[in-house]
């Protein structure tokens, strides 16, 4: 795993969670995060995949807040293996 991978890996499993709470706002700024980590950086398929899933989970789900707790349990870490599928990872997502 690249020094790029392991910085995402920091921010959705530490950084974006240790926020008690994600209100609007704060899920819009994740979802920015997530759309430019995704479409500018030279990343693997099966990462640029989970970070779409992930940046879209929220929408599809019509959250306005989550709480950081209810973030990290949709990231595990698992998700960061290589070789998973996007149909595995869309079902962690729910």
């Amino acid at each position: 795993m690249g020094d790029l991978e392991r910085a995402i890996r920091y921010i959705v499993t530490t950084e974006v969670p240790s926020h008690e709470s994600l209100d609007q706002l704060k899920l819009n700024t994740v979802y920015q995060m997530l759309e430019s980590l995704a479409r500018y950086l030279p990343l693997r398929k099966p990462l640029k995949d989970f970070l779409v899933a992930l940046r879209d989970w929220p929408i599809r789900m019509e959250f306005k807040a989550v709480s950081g707790l209810h973030f990290e349990s949709k990231v595990p870490i698992t998700t960061f293996i290589v070789h998973y599928e996007i149909n595995v990872i869309v079902n962690l997502l729910g």
